[in-house]
């Protein structure tokens, strides 16, 4: 029980070092999703424990850990809201009665699915798995206030990035293990804009020229690349676990499909209307991702785990960020920039085949507190998670459950 409290001490500590953080970042940054209801109920702090089929995707070198064969499966849920990011602005003068606006929209996003698949296969001292994981998940609906002739142009941007992973591991007297695994990925990305532009001007002394702008615009990328990802687990001793992992930066391309449609009048004229669609090739960066962790306890009882998370974006000049501005005009897209974020997780053996789990991490200003169960019978592995966020300077909120089940033989 001593140990217990001291654990639990500890989490509360790094508790407060996760509320008092602030890490320099976009909001709107993409950063890869947590894979699996263990990693989900430890806050994403598990990557030195790695020793379950979903290591795969967060740390390979925890695969050598595994000694039999086995499949593992889970399903995720989220239901999430967001505030403004964009600044409204509203200018209208004496003299200019019509006015311009932008509207800045609210967000929502409710998404169901499967979150993995993984198996692993033992020979020897090496491991083999393979699986698919869905890292990046974004579909999201904005709350549109602009209206043209009653209609309501649906505002949506959506991103979603399958990802299938081959994996191998060595184990070297069952204190240091060491893997790598190739990730690929097949990306889809959709955006939706519609807005509105009034606005007069004075044409001369003596007429002011008024006119009408709409423009509504769709595109669609589906891209596909690779990256490489390599991961360590020490064990300097029985009851203590050191992980590293590092990811590289992955370039997906692929060819972007435009629709775009727009009716322009002045002087209360009937308009023009135009439509006319293109394509090009496009990418798609996602920066490239370190990790370094550190498990204090027995990994099958009580144990304490640490995490701290740095990404970085890659080097390109033009920057657009489509998840805030969706109508964006053809350019290298980068998700993913700059950032870093803490993990604290704590695992309490509350009897033998039934584990307790609590978590908490800090990235990109959101604090996110989550609670799990994990249930042992045999050869089987049930466990289950429920995320939510508990601080955001972006008035950000969102609940997410997790459930995932495997099987060894």
């Amino acid at each position: 029980m001593n140990k217990i409290f001291r654990a639990l001490n500890l989490v509360i500590l790094m508790f407060l070092g996760l509320f008092s953080l602030s890490a320099a970042s976009e909001f709107w940054n993409l950063e890869p999703g947590i894979i699996g209801a263990r990693s989900a109920a430890l806050g994403g702090a598990d990557a030195a424990l790695a020793d379950e089929p979903a290591a795969i995707f967060y740390n390979p070198a925890g695969l050598g850990q595994i000694k039999k064969k086995c499949f593992a499966a889970g399903l995720y849920i989220c239901s999430a809201k967001g505030a403004p990011v964009v600044p409204v602005v509203h200018e209208t003068s004496p003299a200019d009665p019509w006015g311009y606006y932008q509207n800045e929209y609210p967000w929502s996003e409710k998404i169901k699915g499967l979150d993995f698949i993984a198996g692993v296969f033992r020979w020897r001292n090496f491991t083999l798995a393979g699986g698919y994981s869905r890292p990046y998940r974004r579909i999201r609906e904005y709350d549109t206030v602009l209206a043209w002739k009653d209609y309501s142009i649906p505002y949506k941007c959506n991103f979603q990035a399958d990802r299938f992973t081959l994996s191998m591991a060595v184990s070297a007297k069952d204190k240091i293990y060491g893997g790598f695994a190739v990730h690929f990925y097949q990306a889809q990305i959709y955006n939706s804009d519609f807005s509105i532009d009034r606005r007069s001007y004075q044409y001369d002394s003596i007429n002011i020229r008024r006119y009408l702008w709409v423009n509504w615009e769709r595109s669609n990328l589906e891209a596909t690349g690779s990256g490489l990802e390599i991961g360590l687990l020490a064990k300097p001793a029985n009851d203590i676990s050191l992980g590293f992992t590092l990811a590289s930066a992955a370039s997906l391309e692929g060819e972007e499909l435009w629709d775009n449609y727009s009716y322009y009048a002045y002087n209360d004229t009937v308009g023009q209307d135009t439509l006319y669609s293109y394509s090009f090739w496009n990418q798609v960066e996602l920066g490239w991702k370190l990790r370094l962790a550190a498990a204090f306890g027995d990994p099958k009882e009580t144990c304490l785990l640490l995490s701290y998370m740095y990404q970085g974006g890659s080097d390109n000049g033009t920057i657009a960020y489509p998840m805030v501005y969706p109508g964006i005009y053809p350019s290298q897209l980068e998700f993913t920039t700059e950032t870093s974020g803490l993990a604290a997780g704590i695992q309490i053996a509350a009897r033998k085949d039934l584990l307790i789990r609590a978590g908490g991490s800090n990235t990109a200003g959101i604090l996110k507190g989550s609670l799990g169960l994990g249930w042992q019978y045999k050869n089987m592995a049930l466990d289950c998670a429920y995320r939510q966020v508990i601080s955001s300077t972006k008035r950000y909120k969102s609940k997410e459950i997790f459930v995932s089940a495997g099987y060894s033989f």
